[in-house]
């Protein structure tokens, strides 16, 4: 039977499976199968998977229903009788299970675990496994398969996201989680050192077996963030021998870039080594007007001209997993960089003052930003039992060098430097991170308890230069050098507790969390300090319906935490034009986020859909405003409220054997708010985006893939 004529006969099932039999069954509540399925070789549960009850006597379609958290399934309401189920999923042999018998003195089946065993195909002594889902579906997240993107297999991370439902990439790489580029990054559920797009933009899709999609993460992770998590799964490589990957890319724009892995697998230990170097590099044209109103009277700039920018990485890991007993496991890895983005213009800039004379000049502008960064992570974890129940112990120490230089020259008609601006930013940053975590499984009930710990530690040296044209030199300006220090710790206590009742999978989590930060100026004595708890609440929803069809819904509340130069009260000049000025007293955004997701399997079709509605409070905004005639200030404010609502749907289906069509599109409406110094600060705007995404099977061996 063709893929195709298995597809229109899962849609004639489905239809038919709507049918009431609730006549035939009366008063009578019915008996219970249940079970969990696993994979056969590494004893995984099975998530998702469809199972279909079938009359023994006739075939006749009974029931359906699909397996949930932990692979476990349930199917109730069964009249006594002989039944045999069949289990369906992507990427495993079909599986048939028979001779299931409800009697009226035995009305409860438990089938234990069901091993499922994946598809492979031999040819000519090769064995290749069949391809899984590029998107599969949990309770809480959803899972990208890197391997099955076949297009940016040589990229970084960021080209994995251009494809991804939830995410949107800009020209420049940046990357937005449903509309918001607050999210958190997390690698093999670490959180990452970098900023999110940084990190993403490092990261070789190579060495990337899945990326996790988290937009309401539950309880146990950080709640940092407005949108939520992006976790990269790193690939460990098979157990037993030694593997590798090496991939080089280049453009016609000027961008490179080249990764490698290596895998050592023995009996007792797991080693791996990775280096990395990546180039980037995008031009643009710009073209700025912008007008400041004082008593004086008002003035324009406008600019026009290129801009480049630039980024630059290199990367050294070694990770090594050690098994020091059949449920101990120690793993210690180092990972070294460092990078560089930088950002120049070339520009033609006209300023007519408030007595309207006007002045031409050529403006030769720069800023980069970089350093060297490392981290270093000891995890210990010890198994009770083979479904992950156990402790879990974890440290992280980071370090960053955060240097920043930006430089503005301003010529006149004659090519004689008229004025200028150097702006300088050095200092460390350093982090250490504590993680104790607590899991255990009772039947279908599962808690999960933690302690986290976060301790940071950041100086910025800040100094401005600026050119005085009778020395011909730059000159520093005292009134503009600080030292900032910045401390902030946070401790976390959370408990999470799930379960299983028939149809029903549920997961409801508290976290609390202590907050202490403190930023002194050193130069001035001043010092801003914020000293609070909160709470965190999470709840997860799922319910099966007939089949394969599930309704899901979830929320949580999460916060975002200013970042460092947010904070930064100090004076950063990026051109003569636009200055810089961050502000300590900013609250952290505390954002409500809801849910609800449907999704239905339909043989090897998936359609889903998923509204949300996020609710931001305390938002954070860039505000310009005049710093002086001609020149624009650009601070930071707390203004109000923020509301964004969206709906994205899926549809992946086989309209043949051998072609495969992923649709995806994201529509939602954004509103803002607020009001800042007697000034009505709303906005509003609605966004859609869509990917069409198509794979040809050209043989069992071959793929190509247009989006």
């Amino acid at each position: 039977m063709s893929k195709l004529n298995k597809l229109l006969l899962a849609i004639v099932l489905l239809t038919i499976q709507i049918t009431p039999v609730y006549s035939q069954r009366s008063n009578f509540q019915g008996g219970t199968i249940t079970g969990r399925l696993v994979d056969a070789t590494t004893n995984d549960p099975v998530e998702y998977a469809n199972l279909l009850l079938y009359s023994q006597s006739d075939s006749n379609r009974y029931d359906g229903a699909a397996s949930g958290k932990d692979g476990r399934f349930q199917l109730m309401g069964i009249e006594p009788g002989e039944y045999y189920i069949q289990i369906h999923f992507l990427g495993y042999h079909v599986r048939s299970v028979r001779e299931i018998t409800i009697k009226r003195g035995s009305l409860s089946v438990d089938l234990g675990n069901i091993t499922l065993e994946e598809t492979v195909i031999e040819l000519e002594g090769v064995s290749v496994k069949s391809e899984k889902p590029a998107i599969i579906y949990h309770l809480d997240k959803k899972v990208i398969n890197v391997a099955e993107q076949l297009t940016v297999i040589s990229g970084t991370a960021i080209d994995v996201l251009e494809n991804v439902p939830s995410i949107t990439v800009d020209a420049d790489g940046n990357v937005n989680l449903r509309g918001s580029s607050s999210f958190s990054v997390y690698i093999d559920g670490r959180p990452s050192i970098l900023d999110p797009s940084d990190a993403l933009q490092q990261l070789p899709a190579s060495s990337i077996e899945n990326i996790e999609i988290i937009t309401n993460p539950s309880a146990k992770y950080d709640p940092d963030g407005v949108a939520g998590i992006i976790n990269v799964i790193l690939i460990k490589g098979e157990n037993g021998g030694n593997s590798g990957v090496a991939n080089t890319h280049v453009s016609s724009t000027g961008s490179y870039g080249s990764d490698f892995i290596m895998n050592i697998n023995r009996e007792k230990y797991k080693l791996q080594l990775g280096a990395d170097i990546n180039h980037r590099l995008r031009t643009s044209d710009l073209h700025d007007y912008s007008t400041t109103s004082t008593p004086s009277g008002n003035s324009t700039v406008t600019s026009f001209g290129e801009t480049e920018r630039e980024h630059k990485s290199l990367g050294f890991s070694v990770n090594l997993e050690h098994y020091l007993a059949e449920k101990d496991v120690l793993s210690y890895g180092v990972r070294y960089g460092d990078r560089s983005m930088s950002r120049s213009s070339d520009l033609i800039q006209e300023e007519v003052d408030a007595q309207d004379n006007t002045s031409v000049f050529s403006s030769i502008n720069s800023t980069k930003r970089g350093g060297g960064r490392y981290s270093a992570h000891l995890n210990y974890n010890h198994a009770y039992e083979i479904n992950g129940d156990g402790v879990y112990f974890q440290v992280i120490v980071s370090k960053r060098q955060g240097d920043e230089e930006a430089n503005n020259r301003l010529y006149d008609q004659d090519g004689v430097l008229n004025s200028g601006k150097r702006s300088t930013e050095k200092g460390p940053s350093n982090r250490l991170r504590l993680n104790l975590d607590y899991t255990r499984t009772f039947g279908s009930q599962k808690i999960e308890a933690g302690y986290q710990s976060r301790f940071g530690r950041s100086r910025d040296s800040n100094d401005v230069f600026e050119y005085d044209a009778v020395k011909g030199s730059y000159v520093i300006l005292p009134q503009f050098t600080s030292t900032t220090d910045y401390n902030r710790d946070i401790n976390a206590i959370y408990c999470i507790y799930s379960s299983e009742h028939g149809k029903i999978s549920y997961q409801g989590g508290l976290r609390t969390e202590y907050t202490d930060r403190l930023v002194e100026l050193k130069d001035n004595s001043q010092s801003f300090s914020l000293d609070r708890w909160d709470l965190f609440p999470s709840v997860h929803l799922s319910y099966h319906l007939s089949g394969a069809k599930q309704l899901m819904v979830s929320y949580s509340r999460r916060i975002d935490r200013p970042r460092g130069w947010f904070l930064e009260p100090f004076e950063t000049w990026s051109d003569a034009y636009n200055v810089r000025i961050g502000n300590p007293d900013l609250k952290p955004e505390y954002i409500d986020s809801y849910e609800l997701g449907y999704q239905n399997y339909i043989g090897r079709s998936l359609f889903s859909t998923e509204a949300y509605y996020r609710l931001t409070n305390n938002k954070v905004e860039f505000v310009r405003s005049v710093y002086d005639i001609g020149i624009t200030k650009h601070s930071i404010e707390n203004v109000g409220s923020d509301h964004a609502f969206g709906c994205e749907i899926r549809l992946n289906v086989d309209p043949t054997n051998w072609w495969n069509v992923n649709l995806m599109g994201n529509l939602y409406d954004y509103r803002v708010e607020g009001i800042l110094d007697g000034n009505d600060y709303s906005e509003s705007s609605f966004n859609w985006n869509s990917r069409f995404n198509n794979t040809l099977k050209i043989r069992e061996d071959t793929r190509f893939q247009i989006n």
